[in-house]
């Protein structure tokens, strides 16, 4: 969200540290409205370690430093459930 960026000095393309509990990941902001002001978006599917020399080593993957929880009615997984602290590199 453009007014927590800019409340912690961070424009969009700023390589920015993620960490939570479970680890850290450094990666590039990509500042925009849509997202809720408390709320870091990430997504899924990206950040290989593997795949041959096109896609290893390029992006990083959220699921590095999510936790594990699940919901105590459905028993499924809970998505969205970890907090994180963003900082500039």
């Amino acid at each position: 969200n453009p007014e927590t960026a800019a409340k912690l000095g961070i424009a969009d393309g700023d390589r920015i540290e993620v960490e939570s509990p479970f680890g850290k990941l450094v990666t590039r902001a990509k500042v925009w409205p849509g997202v809720h002001p408390e709320v870091v978006s990430m997504p899924f599917g990206l950040g290989h370690k593997a795949y041959g020399k096109v896609a290893k080593d390029k992006g990083v993957n959220p699921n590095d430093i999510t936790g594990v929880a699940y919901d105590h009615l459905s028993g499924h997984s809970c998505y969205f459930n970890t907090r994180v602290r963003v900082r500039k590199v």
